[in-house]
């Protein structure tokens, strides 16, 4: 008996232990496209990115890459001021219009990866929800 009461002792301690990865979170940043902003950080944040030209291997300006890689369905992702990235769980073509810009999210964050339940930009002073639409709701 007192081995069975140890083992449901260590299995409830175990279970308690165990981190979970499913948590509620919200966070404001601003939606960068995940591939231009991984390769160039720095130069690539914005709407307009600097790429490297596959011809003469000059860097060049490309005016509204994020919103044209988001359409293209590039993962978007919401970067903090404090430089930390939450790939967003959600269908980048519907958010390529609000890249580069102010936001914030609510959601649940799993295995790096945030499932958006809401998500709002700012324009000038005032927060708008974008709505989000996905297949299962």
């Amino acid at each position: 008996m007192n081995k069975i009461s140890a083992l449901l002792l260590l299995g409830v301690f175990l279970t308690a232990a165990t981190p979970n990865d499913n948590t509620l979170a919200s966070y404001t940043g601003t939606l960068v496209d995940t591939k231009c902003y991984t390769m160039m950080p720095k130069a690539n944040a914005g709407n307009d990115h600097k790429v490297k030209d596959m011809k003469t291997g000059k860097m060049m300006d490309m005016p509204n890459c994020a919103a044209a890689c988001a359409t293209m369905g590039i993962p978007v992702a919401l970067l903090t001021k404090s430089g930390k990235l939450h790939v967003l769980a959600a269908p980048a073509n519907q958010l390529a219009k609000h890249m580069a810009k102010e936001a914030r999210i609510e959601g649940m964050e799993s295995n790096g990866v945030f499932v958006v339940n809401k998500l709002e930009v700012k324009d000038g002073n005032k927060w708008t929800e974008v709505e989000i639409m996905y297949m299962m709701k």
